[in-house]
């Protein structure tokens, strides 16, 4: 994953959820994207991990890695606020982290 792939996923949230009448959260996703430059390349690393490590597992541990991203998306505007790209990054590392803990690694649950 790099700085421009999480700027352009952050930038398409924005529009989904402008079209979506959801105003306060793609307001926070362009703050995202203005500031996913930013975003300390250990922790880039570490988020890129996360699909990397769940690839080499099975393809099921890759599709419930990009739920979890998926659901750390949906929850911005909502449940969570993040100020920065980086803000999002390692909240997204916390939620993988507490989810893997409670699953088996090779298939994490989502928490709803």
């Amino acid at each position: 994953m790099t700085h421009e792939e999480l700027r352009v996923i952050f930038e398409a949230q924005a529009d989904w959820r402008r079209r979506h009448a959801e105003e306060y959260a793609a307001e926070i996703f362009e703050r995202l994207a203005t500031t996913a430059a930013d975003i300390p390349v250990h922790l880039l690393d570490a988020y890129s991990d996360v699909f990397a490590r769940a690839g080499e597992i099975s393809k099921t541990a890759l599709n419930d890695a990009v739920d979890y991203e998926e659901q750390a998306l949906r929850d911005v505007g909502f449940h969570t606020h993040p100020q920065t790209a980086a803000e999002f990054v390692e909240g997204f590392l916390k939620l993988n982290a507490n989810l893997s803990r409670r699953a088996p690694p090779y298939r994490p649950r989502l928490v709803k």
